[in-house]
C-alpha cells in the first residue's frame, strides 16, 4: 500500500499506461486500419517484442531453478490455399479464431504471441506431456469451432529446445527491425 502512495507522489495525477492482453480493441469497421491493429492485430496476444522479452525470463528462470516450462509452437500450414481459395479477409478470420481460442483456452499465467500465420505459446511450470494434452484439447477445439478446412502444424518443446525456439523467434525479430 505504501510503495502504491510513493508512485502516486511520484506520477501525481498523470496518467499511466499499462499493458494487458484481455483489453478488448477498439471497434473497427471492415477495412479501416487504425494504430491500435498495426501494434496489435491480435488484442489478446502479446506483442512479439513483448513475448520474447517475457518467454525468454520465464524459460531463463525456469532453466535456472530446474522447474518445466513448455513451448508450443502453432503453425497454419494451409494459410497459402486459404487466401486463394476464400480470399485474405476469410483466411485472417480463420487465423484470428486460432487465436482467439488458444487464448481462450489457456491460464492468465500463459503468453501467447501471434504473428504470420504463427501461434506461439509459453506455459510456465507446465512439462511437455502436459502441453501434449494442452494441444490436443486446442486442436480439438479448432476443428469444432472454425468452418473453413484448416491444417495446423504444431510441435511441443522443453528445456533447452524451448529455448532455441525462443531465441529463434529473436532473430527473426532482428531480422524485420
Amino acid at each position: 500500500m505504501e510503495g502504491s502512495k510513493t508512485l502516486q507522489k511520484v506520477l501525481g495525477d498523470a496518467p499511466v499506461a499499462t499493458a494487458s492482453r484481455t483489453a478488448a480493441p477498439p471497434p473497427v469497421p471492415d477495412g479501416t486500419v487504425t494504430l491500435e491493429n498495426l501494434i496489435v492485430p491480435y488484442a489478446k496476444a502479446y506483442p512479439l517484442r513483448d513475448f520474447l522479452l517475457l518467454a525468454g525470463f520465464g524459460m531463463r528462470t525456469a532453466m535456472r531453478y530446474q522447474r518445466p516450462f513448455s513451448v508450443i509452437d502453432i503453425t497454419l500450414a494451409n494459410a497459402a490455399a486459404l487466401r486463394k481459395e476464400a480470399g485474405n479477409k476469410a483466411a485472417n478470420e480463420a487465423f484470428r479464431a486460432v487465436v482467439e481460442l488458444v487464448v481462450q483456452m489457456l491460464r492468465s499465467c500463459d503468453l501467447v504471441a501471434a504473428q504470420d500465420n504463427r501461434v506461439v505459446v509459453a506455459l510456465p511450470e507446465t512439462k511437455a506431456a502436459k502441453a501434449g494434452i494442452i494441444l490436443w484439447r486446442l486442436k480439438n477445439q479448432v476443428t469444432q469451432t472454425i468452418q473453413q478446412r484448416i491444417h495446423l502444424e504444431c510441435r511441443v518443446t522443453q528445456g533447452t529446445k524451448g529455448l532455441e525456439l525462443i531465441k529463434s523467434l529473436g532473430a527473426r525479430l532482428r531480422d524485420l527491425d
